[in-house]
C-alpha cells in the first residue's frame, strides 16, 4: 500500500524487464475473460504518473516515478476485482482501472505490485464511492492477517543499496530505542484529530538487527505535500470522505 501515490499496479506477463516478485506469478492478462486495455487522456508532461494515449493502437501508457528513484513503465487497464466485505460477503467490482507493468526497476521489491491509496482520476480508491477507511495491523508481523508492503517504506529499505545517503545521526542500536518508549510522538490536524505513533513505527530496522534508523524524511525542494505513509498507521481505522475532502482517524485493533 501506498499513500503517496494514486496508481495501482502489478506486473503483468510476460515483462521482460521486471523484479522477481515472491509468492505469486506476475497477472497474465491474456487468461483473464474481464481484462481489458483503458483509454485515457494525455497527461500534463510533468505529471505523475504521466499518462498518453495512441489513437492508432487505442492503447494507454504510463510512467511513474518514485521517490526512491525507481521508476515503473506499462498499459493502463481495467480489470473486474473481488473485495471481502465487513458482514462475509463479497462485492465484485467491474471496470477497475490498474496498471500493467512492462518495466519495473525497483530491485529490491518483491512485491506484487502496489495498492495507491492516492486521489488521481484512476485511483482505485473511487471505485469505491465517496466513503471508505482502511485499518492495518502490524505489516511487518508474517502471522498477522495484513501482512502488507507499503511503497513508501522502499525509500527507507535502500539504506542496503545506499548506505552514504543516510545521516549516521538518524539511526541508533536498538537497546538504545527501547529506552523511549514511553516517549510520545504523533501527529494533531485541524478540528482535533490525532494519530499516536508507536515509537516502533518511528524508528524500523534498518541492516543488522540491532540497527534501528528514523524512518522521516524530508521532502524534496520539487516536493510540496506532506505525506504519512502507512507504516505511522498500523493500529488505526483511517477513514476518508472524499466529497467532503476530510479524514477520520481512530485507534482500533485491526486483526479483530
Amino acid at each position: 500500500m501506498d499513500t503517496g501515490s494514486s496508481l495501482t499496479w502489478t506486473q503483468c506477463f510476460p515483462c521482460s524487464d521486471c523484479y522477481a516478485q515472491k509468492i505469486y506469478p506476475k497477472y497474465r492478462p491474456a487468461a483473464s475473460i474481464t481484462y481489458r486495455d483503458a483509454m485515457c487522456e494525455d497527461s500534463h508532461p510533468k505529471s505523475n504518473p504521466h499518462f498518453a494515449f495512441d489513437p492508432l493502437t487505442r492503447i494507454c501508457t504510463y510512467q511513474q516515478h518514485y521517490l526512491d528513484e525507481t521508476n515503473i513503465k506499462g498499459t493502463l487497464a481495467q480489470e473486474m476485482i473481488t473485495v471481502d466485505t465487513h458482514d462475509g460477503g463479497f462485492k465484485r467490482v467491474h471496470g477497475v482501472y490498474f496498471g500493467c507493468n512492462t518495466l519495473s526497476d525497483g530491485s529490491y521489491f518483491t512485491g506484487t505490485g502496489i495498492l495507491g491509496l492516492g486521489v488521481g482520476k484512476y485511483s482505485i480508491i473511487g471505485e469505491f464511492g465517496s466513503n471508505f477507511s482502511f485499518c492495518l495491523g502490524e505489516i511487518s508481523e508474517p502471522k498477522a492477517s495484513h501482512n502488507l508492503i507499503p511503497g513508501e517504506v522502499q525509500t527507507y529499505k535502500d539504506i542496503r543499496r545506499r548506505p552514504l545517503s543516510y545521516e549516521p545521526t538518524l539511526c541508533y542500536k536498538a537497546d538504545t530505542i527501547e529506552r523511549l518508549e514511553k516517549m510520545d510522538v504523533g501527529f494533531k490536524f485541524d478540528g482535533g484529530a490525532e494519530l499516536s505513533v508507536n515509537i516502533h513505527n518511528i524508528f524500523i530496522q534498518q541492516g543488522p538487527p540491532e540497527i534501528r534508523c528514523l524512518a522521516i524524511q524530508n521532502n524534496k525542494e520539487s516536493f510540496s505535500h506532506v505525506i504519512i505513509g502507512v507504516i505511522a498507521m498500523q493500529g488505526y481505522n483511517v477513514g476518508y470522505d472524499l466529497s467532503a475532502k476530510t479524514a477520520y482517524i481512530n485507534k482500533q485493533d485491526c486483526d479483530m
